[in-house]
C-alpha cells in the first residue's frame, strides 16, 4: 500500500495551470499537448451606432482533444476541499479568447470562454517530511479523446478591421 501511495505522489507531484495569451489568425489551428484550438469568423455585417458605421463579427471557436488519451482540466491549482465540500456545480474554464480590437464598454464584450462543469474528482497525496500525509481533492473536467467543445461570440469592430484574436489555454499538467 505504501508503494502505491508513493507512486501516486510521484505521478501527481507537479501540477501546472494557465498558459499565457497567444495570438492566432482566422483558420489557424493551435495544438497544445494534443489539444487543438481554432476559430473562424462566421459572419460579418455592418452595424451602425449613433450613425457611425462599425463591423459586427460572429466568431465561433472550439477545443478538440486530438490525442488517444483523455486530457484533464482542473478547477484550480490546489482545491483543498473535503469530500463533503466538493461542489461539482462550479464551472471550469478550459480556454478563453480575447478580441483586442473589439469595441465595447465592458471586458465581457471582448472575451469568450469555454466553460464546463466538473465531471471528476482527483485525489492527490503530498509528501511532508518523507511521509505521505496530505490528501487534496481536485475538481476537474475530463476531455475525452475526439471530444469537441465550442463557443461563440459576436463582437463589434471598427469598420474594415478584422478581429485580433488571442488564446489563453487552461491545460492542466498532472505528472
Amino acid at each position: 500500500m505504501k508503494r502505491l501511495s508513493v507512486l501516486i505522489f510521484i505521478l501527481c507531484a507537479k501540477i501546472g495551470f494557465a498558459q499565457s495569451f497567444m495570438d492566432f489568425k482566422d483558420g489557424q489551428v493551435i495544438n497544445l499537448e494534443g489539444v487543438e484550438f481554432g476559430y473562424s469568423v462566421i459572419h460579418q455585417r455592418p452595424k451602425f451606432v449613433d450613425s457611425v458605421e462599425f463591423t459586427a463579427c460572429d466568431i465561433e471557436w472550439y477545443i478538440t482533444n486530438k490525442e488517444r488519451f483523455s486530457k484533464v482540466f482542473l478547477l484550480g491549482v490546489w482545491n483543498k476541499a473535503t469530500a463533503s465540500e466538493i461542489d461539482l456545480s462550479k464551472n471550469i474554464c478550459l480556454g478563453r479568447i480575447h478580441i483586442s480590437n473589439a469595441v465595447g464598454r465592458n471586458t465581457k464584450d471582448r472575451i469568450s470562454d469555454i466553460l464546463q462543469e466538473p465531471n471528476m474528482v482527483i485525489e492527490v497525496f503530498r509528501k511532508q517530511l518523507l511521509i505521505l500525509k496530505k490528501k487534496n481533492r481536485l475538481e476537474a473536467y475530463n476531455l475525452q479523446p475526439g471530444e469537441t467543445l465550442t463557443s461563440s461570440i459576436t463582437v463589434v469592430l471598427p469598420k474594415g478591421q478584422k478581429p485580433n484574436v488571442s488564446l489563453q489555454a487552461f491545460l492542466s499538467e498532472i505528472y
